[in-house]
């Protein structure tokens, strides 16, 4: 019977959004006649069925799972199922087709344009009004709305919440190494520009869910961790190379003290 079938083994997720993202429990369902029946992920169309007809309510079995994500949440199954790529989409700002096939599904491939327009209006803001004030700002805000995240009580909200967010982040990234490489010399641009630190964050990303096993308490804890982090970027010097585009040559001097 399709309701009783294994799920699947080892399945796991690439990266921690697509855990947040997609991550599907076994169903309880409360049938017509008030008894109790679990539908087994990761369901599909005789499942799905079952669901509107037999029960007259249901919700996720958040123990069936090492992580509790926004599937289980907001029930983003069935129906709904297309709502988790919706949620990266417009996290991402768009979407583009690959040529490529594997099989028989294509690749899609998310094209980051909230981030893209952040990064060029990021640049503009970091020039007017300095690097250290935007890339400050920048993080603070981020704060902000990935706390807001946890307030949110459809999916709509989240991916709306969650775009402002990729946008934030363009402003910072371009604000941020604008800033690092003026501050450092012609000799070790190179270096600076090739210190990507991705892997790290995977890493620590997927520790955190780990230890919090909830969508929800995973942002409270990070947004505890980077919250000092933050505060110590107000101990950053302005830009000497931008003060001095700005003719604020005593500032500079004093940065470079």
């Amino acid at each position: 019977m399709p309701l009783k079938r294994k799920r699947k083994k080892g399945r796991r997720n690439s990266t921690f959004m697509n855990v947040l993202g997609s991550l599907e429990p076994n169903w309880n369902c409360t049938r017509n006649d008030g008894t109790y029946v679990t539908v087994f992920a990761p369901t599909n169309d005789t499942s799905c069925r079952f669901l509107r007809r037999q029960c007259k309510s249901f919700k996720a079995e958040e123990k069936s799972v090492e992580f509790v994500s926004l599937v289980a949440d907001f029930k983003l199954i069935c129906d709904d199922a297309d709502k988790v790529k919706w949620i990266q989409i417009i996290q991402s700002g768009g979407s583009v087709r690959r040529g490529r096939k594997r099989g028989k599904t294509r690749e899609f491939k998310y094209i980051k344009s909230f981030q893209l327009i952040g990064s060029i209006i990021g640049g503009h803001m970091g020039d007017h009004l300095g690097r250290k004030t935007i890339f400050f700002s920048g993080q603070l805000l981020i704060i902000i709305t990935s706390m807001m995240s946890i307030a949110s009580r459809n999916w709509i909200a989240y991916a709306s919440i969650q775009g402002v967010n990729c946008f934030l982040y363009g402003v910072i990234e371009v604000t941020s190494l604008t800033m690092m490489m003026e501050y450092t010399s012609n000799k070790y641009r190179v270096v600076l520009a090739s210190a990507f630190q991705w892997p790290f964050a995977y890493m620590t990303i997927a520790l955190i869910a780990f230890l919090t096993k909830n969508w929800q308490n995973f942002f409270v804890f990070l947004n505890l961790v980077s919250s000092p982090l933050t505060i110590g970027f107000m101990l950053f010097l302005e830009s000497p190379r931008w003060l001095i585009a700005k003719n604020k040559m005593d500032k500079a001097c004093d940065n470079c003290k």
